[in-house]
């Protein structure tokens, strides 16, 4: 059975990744939202070319300016700092702060009936953070139903939205050594998250395990571990995806390109 992510509008679901820093998050990601059409990422990091290289292979648009959001279907809006900082300035024009404002009311300007866009917040702790902007939390609460489904990328659950964390519908865990962090999305997910401690993480000596995940969807009462993300090759039919614990039926995301997910063991 495969993994299945509903997409369509009024029932698409939200996704959330975390893992430490180099676990895979970000290579799983990209690999989900590579075969969607209509999307928009938030990159706080701006780690070198991880999103720019990811969009130029996307044919997508690379920007500052929060109205190029309105204009392009596939988007890598570059978060300043200073505007998440500056909290006053989000109800105020001209200002640095309404910046952020304006990018996220521009993704509520791209919901329609007819089609769905994904919004990316990474990193989490940086873009939506325990206290985030009400525009951001909006699209975490009321998005999804509007076809603006919010998938949550952060390796520090303890300052991230506790909404992110429990209203996603789909978690994907990499490594997360941190005890303070595994107790907090064990409180948020409904489910003991001791497991994630037993990853390995990308610096393992164990070179087999590295960027090996784990998978929980919301109500249920077990992780599904999985083998680590294997990329490259050709592309699989849906059919073909391992997986194990998404009941059907549901709507199919279409197959991410090269990426294989098989679970390791029963669940624990």
């Amino acid at each position: 059975m495969a993994i299945q992510i509903r997409t369509a509008p009024g029932e698409a679901e939200r996704l959330l990744f975390v893992g430490v820093t180099r676990s895979g998050k970000t290579t799983l990601l990209q690999a989900l939202l590579g075969q969607l059409s209509s999307w928009v990422v938030f990159d706080s990091k701006r780690l070198g070319r991880e999103w720019e290289g990811f969009a130029e292979q996307h044919q997508a648009v690379v920007s500052q300016n929060p109205a190029d959001i309105r204009r392009h279907e596939r988007v890598v809006f570059q978060v300043d700092t200073r505007s998440l900082m500056d909290r006053p300035g989000w109800v105020r024009k001209e200002t640095i702060g309404y910046i952020w404002t304006e990018a996220l009311l521009s993704v509520f300007w791209r919901g329609s009936d007819d089609g769905t866009t994904v919004a990316v917040f990474d990193e989490a702790m940086h873009t939506l953070p325990v206290n985030p902007h009400p525009e951001a939390l909006r699209l975490q609460t009321q998005g999804a139903g509007l076809g603006l489904p919010g998938w949550t990328a952060t390796q520090a659950p303890l300052f991230v939205s506790t909404v992110a964390m429990s209203q996603a519908e789909h978690c994907f865990a990499f490594a997360t050594f941190h005890a303070g962090y595994r107790r907090e999305l064990a409180l948020r997910r409904g489910v003991d998250c001791e497991l994630l401690g037993q990853l390995v993480g990308p610096k393992s000596d164990d070179v087999s395990r590295r960027y090996e995940f784990a998978h929980h969807y919301t109500g249920e009462e077990t992780w599904t571990r999985f083998q680590p993300l294997q990329l490259g090759g050709a592309r699989r039919p849906v059919s073909e995806v391992d997986s194990g614990t998404i009941p059907e039926p549901q709507t199919v995301v279409p197959d991410p390109d090269n990426v294989t997910l098989t679970p390791v063991e029963e669940p624990v």
